[in-house]
């Protein structure tokens, strides 16, 4: 298996999982993709653990640089054939690209636009989360500092994000 790729939950377990949830969104017949932007090792262990408790089926990619964001979201390099995510966690502090660098472009591209982003990070600053949402994040969650509550966000976010919310399949563009 792919080692950026982690498969959370058996496809059967993830379809039993969306039927409580079947009169807010259809229901999926694939795991869903998160795309995770994240250059600590800690952190992607714990987003992996999260995914992992949670009760939906996911399939985990992760990149550790904002540059390999991009050529994985535009489908470049030795991401040609890589699944199209159905939302991106980014980190703000990247090397080589800025998350916020990462959200704008995503943002301006109109294959892109409408993916959710939800900005995963440490900082805590006003400048920061300003920018984010200038920037169009669907969210802005701060990374907790202890494990359990690193988790708990997590799953909360998959809850939200993967569960409970409709997601577009792709983007259309404003008419």
């Amino acid at each position: 298996m792919d080692p950026t790729m982690f498969k959370a939950a058996e496809e059967s377990d993830f379809a039993d999982s969306r039927s409580s949830h079947a009169s807010h969104s259809p229901m999926k017949t694939r795991p869903m993709q998160v795309l995770l932007v994240e250059d600590s090792e800690g952190d992607i262990e714990l987003v992996r653990q999260g995914f992992m408790e949670s009760r939906c089926a996911t399939e985990l990619h992760v990149v550790r640089d904002g540059l390999e964001a991009l050529a994985f979201l535009k489908q470049e390099e030795t991401y040609g054939t890589a699944s199209r995510p159905d939302l991106v966690l980014l980190d703000v502090n990247l090397p080589r690209r800025s998350g916020h660098e990462i959200l704008a472009s995503i943002r301006k591209h109109a294959d892109l636009c409408l993916m959710p982003v939800v900005m995963f990070t440490t900082s805590s600053h006003e400048r920061d989360i300003h920018q984010a949402y200038e920037n169009g994040a669907s969210a802005y969650v701060q990374k907790p500092l202890q494990a359990d509550a690193f988790i708990a966000a997590i799953l909360g976010i998959a809850e939200f994000w993967l569960a409970t919310a409709v997601l577009p399949t792709k983007a259309h563009p404003v008419r």
